[in-house]
């Protein structure tokens, strides 16, 4: 189904997309958000350098982003570390781009909610 054909059949989207690696150019992003406009509502999954270890098998999916061993090491939490506050500066940005009504957190299913987890990112969208 076309992106244009969307508002027949659906209200808002979840983007996936922006989980695995948001896309390279925010213009992506800006031409969607041209096709389906307000009413039409899009929701973000927020990146996953913010959520997932950089062991995780979902990062098979990152084409672009190259990650150093201190990045890898910075990744996934919600640490505290630049590489989650780089992650979550993009995510904000796409959500931004898009009008997006809201920034879905997927974390892993081995998570669990420790006071080191608390990263200290806060944005309003």
């Amino acid at each position: 189904m076309g992106l244009s054909k969307y508002p027949e059949h659906f209200r808002v989207i979840e983007v996936q997309q922006t989980f695995y690696e948001p896309p390279a150019r925010l213009k992506t992003l800006e031409q969607w958000r041209k096709q389906l406009p307000p009413p039409f509502a899009f929701t973000i999954k927020a990146w996953q350098l913010i959520t997932h270890s950089a062991s995780s098998p979902t990062y098979r999916r990152l084409k672009r982003t190259k990650l150093s061993a201190t990045d890898r090491a910075g990744a996934g939490g919600f640490k505290s570390s630049r590489v989650v506050k780089r992650a979550w500066d993009c995510t904000v940005e796409c959500a931004q781009t898009l009008e997006a009504s809201s920034i879905l957190v997927q974390s892993p299913g081995s998570f669990r909610p420790v006071a080191a987890s608390r990263c200290g990112c806060s944005s309003s969208v």
